[in-house]
């Protein structure tokens, strides 16, 4: 933590070599949370490397150097956000112009298992990614930074900005909606 801490002051100081250690810690965990929350792994690509463009660009505004990890997915989650949006817009206004554009199905999982089970896997990553995806947005950045990205709910309400008791309010509204979306695959589980 204290080499962290060391290396944020430095980066702040205009230290590239120190940022792009920074780069290599944290990028493969910002870029799942932004792809949890956009479509495709380009998209995902392109907003992680703007989260981090950004991040140095407003580094001197960091106050606090050991709240670099909360504020960099904060950073991450509003370009997330900002890319929804921007999507139903066109989204909007391309229906207007064409129906029946489908999104592209998720890749299969490539793990050792066989055919069948890997069917039946693939089949569950898909409905659930598709189940966070269909939550309203508020309730799908709560349920990714939680279950996806394992973040305890005080992290959470950090990188979001919201009170605890928000997070934990949405949480369970975000996990009664993917239970309800999900029970097909969870009946035989619940006890």
């Amino acid at each position: 933590m204290a080499e962290a801490t060391r290396l944020v002051a430095r980066s702040k100081e205009g230290d590239r070599n120190a940022f792009a250690q920074l780069f290599d810690e944290h990028r493969d965990r910002i870029y799942s949370l932004v792809w949890h929350l956009v479509d495709g792994p380009e998209t995902a690509a392109d907003l992680t490397a703007e989260a981090f463009v950004r991040a140095w660009e407003q580094l001197p505004r960091l106050r606090e150097e050991q709240a670099f990890p909360s504020w960099l997915r904060r950073i991450a989650v509003n370009l997330a956000r900002d890319w929804q949006r921007r999507q139903q817009r066109e989204r909007a206004v391309a229906a207007i112009r064409v129906e029946g554009a489908d999104d592209p199905e998720p890749e299969l999982p490539s793990d050792e298992a066989g055919p069948l089970e890997q069917l039946e896997a693939a089949e569950l990553v898909t409905a659930a990614r598709a189940a966070l995806k269909s939550l309203p947005e508020h309730y799908r950045e709560v349920a990714t930074l939680y279950y996806v990205e394992d973040l305890p709910v005080a992290e959470v309400a950090e990188a979001l900005g919201l009170p605890r008791n928000t997070v934990v309010s949405r949480l369970s509204r975000a996990r009664t909606a993917l239970r309800r979306k999900l029970a097909r695959y969870v009946e035989g589980e619940a006890g």
